[in-house]
C-alpha cells in the first residue's frame, strides 16, 4: 500500500511539471495578449531597471518576483512561468487532496479553469492558490498571514481576503453568514439593476484601480446570456450548503463562494471584470461541494457537474460560438 502511495505521488508530481510546462511555453494560447505583456515585461528588466518598463502596470511584488528571476536565477520567461504554474498547481492539487472525491475535483479544476488562469493569468493564478492555502492554514496564524498577505499584494484583487482574514471569527458563525449574505443578496440585485445609472461607480473603480477602465472599454455593451445558467445552479448550490451547520472551514469558503458570486452577478454588464470574480467565487466552490455530511449531497453534487459541464462547454469548447455558426 506505501508503494502504491508512493507511485501515485511521484505521478501526480510528474503530471503537474508537464502540466507546468504546457502552460509556461503557451502551448496552448499561441500569441496571445497576456503573454505578450508579460513577456514584454519579464525581457525589460535589467539591473539598470530591475522593475521593468515604466508602461506595464504590474504590483510591485510580482515586479521584484520577476528581478529576483531574471537578476538572480537567470531564466528565461518561459522557465519563469512554468515555475509560477507549477507552484500554483501544486498548491490546489493539495488543497483538493484534503477533500472528498479529489480526483474529481482535480479533472474538474484542468477542464474549467486551468486553461485561463495557469495558462493565461499568472499573478492570478498564483495569489488565488495563496489565499485559499491562508484560509486553509488559518490555525497556523502566522504563516496562514504571511499567505494571504503574499496572494493580496501579488495581485490586488486579492486585497478582499485581507478583511475575510481579520474577520474570520466572526464569519465563522453560520448565522452571521446567512445573514451577511443575505445583505448582499439584496444589494446584489438592486446594484444589477440600477448600474447603468449609477454613473460614480465607474468613477469610483477607476479612482481605486486606473486598469478597470480598460474593462469598461473593451466590453462595449457586451451581455455575457451564456452565463447566467451557472449563476442559478451556483446560487441553488449555496442555498442547499448553507441549509447545513458547518465547521468554521466550510462557513467561510461557502461564504467567500457566495459573496463572490452575488459580487460577480451585480456588476455583470462589465462582462471581463464580472468574470474575473466569478471565478473566484467558482474556485470557492470547488472544496466545499464534495464535503462529507452534507444534507442534499448527491444532489449538491450533481449540480456542480453539471456546472463543471456547462463551463467547459461554453467556455473550453466554445459552445455558443458553434451554436451561432450552426444558425447562420
Amino acid at each position: 500500500m506505501p508503494t502504491k502511495k508512493i507511485f501515485l505521488a511521484y505521478s501526480e508530481l510528474l503530471f503537474i511539471i508537464v502540466l507546468s510546462l504546457l502552460a509556461g511555453y503557451n502551448v496552448f494560447y499561441d500569441n496571445s495578449k497576456d503573454f505578450g505583456i508579460y513577456s514584454a515585461h519579464y525581457n525589460s528588466v535589467s539591473w539598470d531597471n530591475y522593475l521593468g518598463e515604466e508602461e506595464v502596470y504590474f504590483e510591485y511584488l510580482y515586479k521584484l518576483l520577476v528581478a529576483f528571476s531574471v537578476l538572480v536565477l537567470r531564466v528565461d520567461y518561459y522557465v519563469f512561468a512554468s515555475l509560477i504554474a507549477f507552484v500554483s498547481l501544486k498548491i490546489k492539487f493539495y488543497l483538493f487532496s484534503k477533500r472528498p472525491y479529489s480526483l474529481f475535483l482535480k479533472i474538474a479544476y484542468l477542464l474549467t479553469l486551468f486553461p485561463f488562469n495557469e495558462c493565461l493569468r499568472t499573478r492570478s493564478a498564483l495569489a488565488l492558490a495563496f489565499v485559499f492555502l491562508a484560509i486553509e492554514l488559518r490555525h497556523r496564524i502566522f504563516l496562514s498571514l504571511t499567505l494571504v498577505l503574499f496572494g493580496a499584494f501579488m495581485h490586488y484583487s486579492f486585497m478582499p481576503f485581507v478583511l475575510i482574514w481579520f474577520f474570520y471569527n466572526y464569519l465563522e458563525d453560520i448565522k452571521k453568514a446567512r445573514y451577511l449574505l443575505g445583505i448582499g443578496f439584496v444589494a446584489g440585485i438592486v446594484i444589477a439593476i440600477l448600474f447603468k445609472y449609477l454613473e460614480f461607480i465607474l468613477g469610483f473603480f477607476a479612482f481605486v484601480d486606473p486598469r478597470i477602465f480598460a474593462y469598461f472599454l473593451e466590453d462595449e455593451g457586451y451581455f455575457n446570456v451564456w452565463i447566467l445558467p451557472k449563476y442559478f445552479l451556483l446560487g441553488l448550490i449555496s442555498y442547499l450548503v448553507l441549509k447545513n451547520k458547518l465547521d468554521a472551514l466550510n462557513t467561510i469558503l461557502i461564504f467567500i463562494a457566495t459573496s463572490f458570486i452575488i459580487l460577480s452577478f451585480s456588476i455583470i454588464k462589465i462582462n471581463m471584470l464580472s468574470l474575473g470574480i466569478f471565478e473566484l467565487g467558482f474556485f470557492a466552490y470547488f472544496l466545499v461541494v464534495t464535503k462529507q455530511g452534507l444534507t442534499n449531497k448527491s444532489f449538491i453534487r450533481l449540480l456542480f457537474f453539471v456546472v463543471i459541464l456547462m463551463d467547459f462547454a461554453f467556455k473550453v469548447l466554445q459552445l455558443p460560438v458553434f451554436i451561432l455558426w450552426l444558425l447562420k
